[in-house]
């Protein structure tokens, strides 16, 4: 009967300490899974970072693609005899206290010269008048369905005129030598900046 006993005592020891073996086993495969997940964490986060600067840079590029499309779309057209003159943007700077009107001028006849004569007018809602204006260019060759930009900028202006009434773009019409030509542009609000 002793040796039942003893083979049951060395039988529940055995086992316990298989048991023990197996337990500690799992325990260092757990901590080394841990560790694992770990390191696949800070990868994880490494690639979380790559991935948030690349939405950065592509946010960057569609602020600039749709700030290019606003820039080609114009505000206002108008034609006038086969050259479209249309409007982009028209800028205030108030410490300058000045307009820029920004066009796009684009020949839809044959290529030509075309010369502005400098006598731009500006009218505010108020009926001031303002000639005292620059261009980007006086004389250029326009060439047949190729965009051009072109400014004028105007002084004197105040930062409280929100709205031109009207803005004449004066030019030499080759078509009739000798006498200018224009375009008329109304009712163009100014964006102070």
């Amino acid at each position: 009967m002793r040796s039942i006993y003893l083979t049951l005592i060395l039988f529940c020891f055995s086992s316990s300490f298989m048991f023990s073996q197996t337990i500690d086993d799992e325990v260092l495969t757990i901590k080394n899974d841990q560790e694992k997940l770990k390191q696949e964490i800070v990868e994880i986060k490494k690639d979380l970072k790559k991935v948030e600067e690349a939405i950065i840079k592509v946010k960057s590029e569609n602020e600039y693609l749709k700030n290019a499309l606003k820039v080609g779309k114009p505000i206002e057209t108008l034609n006038y005899d086969k050259i479209d003159f249309a409007i982009t943007a028209v800028e205030g700077n108030s410490t300058d206290q000045t307009v820029t009107i920004h066009l796009l001028l684009n020949n839809n006849g044959a290529t030509r010269p075309l010369q502005f004569t400098g006598q731009h007018q500006l009218k505010d809602v108020e009926g001031n008048l303002y000639q005292k204006s620059t261009g980007s260019f006086v004389r250029e060759s326009l060439i047949t369905n190729t965009p051009l930009k072109f400014s004028v900028t105007f002084k004197e202006i105040m930062p409280d005129v929100k709205i031109i009434r009207s803005f004449l773009l004066s030019f030499y019409n080759n078509a009739a030598p000798g006498r200018d030509s224009s375009v008329e542009f109304r009712n163009l609000s100014i964006d102070w900046k």
